[in-house]
């Protein structure tokens, strides 16, 4: 099991950063879930998102990882490295059953 774990910091809905996010994570078959997020509440304050990323697939992640970064740089949205629960082979049989459902 391997992932890797950020923070998307901007205007993340407005430019639909974090859709796009979620998309690129989809289309290459990587496991997402959001770890912590934090919304601004107003049209100058930034949103800031915790997702982890996880697959059994080096190549995906690597290409989910660029997609990712490619997308925030257009969009004009900060990643940092962030932190969140260990990764492991339970919880990849439980992600992988909630989107059979």
């Amino acid at each position: 099991m391997q992932g890797f774990t950020i923070c998307l910091i901007g205007h993340l809905f407005d430019t639909q950063a974090f859709n796009q996010t979620i998309n690129a994570c989809e289309e290459n078959g990587v496991n997402f879930r959001v770890i912590e997020w934090a919304v601004g509440n107003s049209t100058q304050s930034q949103t800031s998102v915790s997702i982890q990323c996880i697959s059994e697939h080096e190549h995906a992640l690597d290409t989910t990882r660029a997609a990712i970064q490619t997308i925030c740089d257009a969009c004009g949205v900060r990643i940092t490295e962030a932190s969140g629960p260990a990764f492991d082979k339970k919880l990849l049989r439980k992600l992988n059953a909630d989107h059979v459902n």
